[in-house]
């Protein structure tokens, strides 16, 4: 499905009715996907989501769940439309430059820079399920790279990451992830893996193990790794 740019009052509005949407009867259908999804109400506020039904008159966003982006600043920039169906697109993104963002930063910065340490996921609902369950030092890639504008934008924050791709990575995704890994090494970044099982993601993970569970795995990743130039600390907030 091609990609076009929303007038930025249309994008409003469009983020707004979809929203509020949700929690009509005509959008139970939305509300369903999302709690089938483990996505409560809190989040689904927390994030603005929403859903299209499928009467609407742009066909681009019948029967989607609506995710807006927001940069770090908190704007909205652009949305991406989910397919509730599992019908190729499944999803429809508003073109923008995605160099130069990361999703949930927005969120996540200030926790990030306390804990001087991000999580790099490639999902949106990796993000969110994660933040969810207490884990609020992620960032999402969103089907891009993370590229020069990316790293110098997290630099801001942290250097210290935790790159948690999903196991099944076809080989070309198996090559993206060693680029992320040398640029951020070429960056002086600290980097470590979280390695999930295989057909795992952070979403599903965190959803099946809980997000105790999952600060304890991320708490012995880094206790793992011993640094001369700098103490790190020994506990983290990963909450608010």
């Amino acid at each position: 499905m091609s990609q076009s740019v929303l007038d930025p009052e249309i994008r409003k509005i469009l983020i707004e009715n979809a929203h509020l949407q949700l929690f009509e009867p005509e959008g139970a259908r939305g509300l369903d996907y999302l709690t089938n999804r483990g996505i409560v109400e809190g989040s689904i506020r927390e994030w603005n989501l929403g859903y299209c039904p499928s009467f609407v008159n742009d066909m681009i966003f019948n029967d989607r769940i609506i995710i807006p982006y927001c940069d770090q600043h908190n704007r909205a920039i652009a949305v991406a439309a989910r397919k509730i169906e599992n019908e190729k697109p499944y999803w429809w993104n508003e073109k923008f430059p995605k160099g130069d963002f990361l999703f949930g930063l927005n969120k996540t910065k200030k926790n990030i820079f306390y804990n001087n340490l991000a999580i790099v996921v490639e999902g949106q609902f990796d993000v969110i399920s994660l933040y969810q369950h207490g884990i609020t030092i992620a960032v999402g890639l969103c089907g891009s790279s993370l590229n020069e504008h990316r790293i110098n934008l997290l630099s801001r924050y942290c250097n210290r990451v935790i790159l948690a791709m999903d196991q099944d990575a076809n080989q070309a995704g198996q090559i993206a992830a060693g680029t992320i890994f040398e640029l951020l090494k070429r960056r002086n970044f600290h980097i470590y893996h979280w390695y999930l099982s295989k057909n795992e993601d952070p979403d599903s993970y965190v959803r099946k193990n809980g997000g105790e569970n999952c600060k304890k795995q991320i708490s012995n990743i880094l206790k793992k790794y011993k640094f001369k130039t700098k103490k790190f600390k020994q506990s983290y907030n990963f909450g608010e």
